[in-house]
């Protein structure tokens, strides 16, 4: 698999990675190119609630369960990364309009509150969301981060394991499973990862 363009996909940590900030996690790919990479970490739940942490969250729109914040890696820890599931067709002209002229004025451009990112999958800002059509949301704090050419690096030296992803990863209700169910799943020798102990010693 040519790894330099995962955005939409995951990375998976194997356990040969070293790295205790990235035990098990399951890091779904935002940016990657030749100037570096970003994910956020989808398996590291907080004990802090959405709701309590951001009130001022507009509209109808729920964090999925569990509605907590999750950590998205060790990368600005203050910054927030939001990922929304958007399965209705009136998105698309959502994304049509916030391109159009503002009030008539061809020079001033609204600001568009949702970046597709895959499979109906959007980078949302959540200051901006208003009625946007949103059945999931899922907020995270910091990120994970590689400079140009060191993701590539480490997925050749077998520290991560690159895999497509699915809409259910993003939104799992059970985030201390999802390691071993993305692993299982591609079968063949991942599937046998998947079972890897969690404290080989101790076998």
């Amino acid at each position: 698999m040519n790894s330099k363009y995962l955005a939409g996909m995951l990375i998976v940590a194997s356990p040969k990675l070293a790295d205790s900030n990235f035990n098990r996690s399951v890091v779904l790919m935002i940016e990657h190119g030749e100037t570096g990479a970003i994910g956020v970490v989808l398996n590291q739940p907080t004990m802090t609630p959405v709701t309590g942490a951001f009130r001022g969250l507009k509209g109808a729109i729920a964090a999925s369960d569990p509605a907590v914040i999750f950590a998205g890696g060790p990368v600005s820890p203050q910054a927030i990364i939001a990922l929304g599931h958007a399965a209705s067709p009136d998105v698309m002209d959502f994304l049509e309009e916030a391109g159009g002229d503002l009030d008539g004025e061809p020079d001033r451009k609204p600001k568009q509150s949702m970046n597709y990112l895959f499979n109906d999958i959007y980078v949302v800002d959540i200051d901006n969301l208003g009625g946007n059509h949103l059945e999931s949301l899922r907020v995270f704090l910091g990120y994970a981060g590689w400079g140009a050419g060191q993701l590539e690096d480490e997925i050749a030296a077998g520290a991560w394991f690159a895999v497509d992803s699915m809409v259910g990863d993003v939104f799992t209700l059970q985030p201390d499973s999802l390691w071993h169910d993305v692993l299982f799943r591609q079968g063949g020798s991942l599937a046998m990862v998947a079972n890897y102990p969690l404290h080989p010693r101790l076998n």
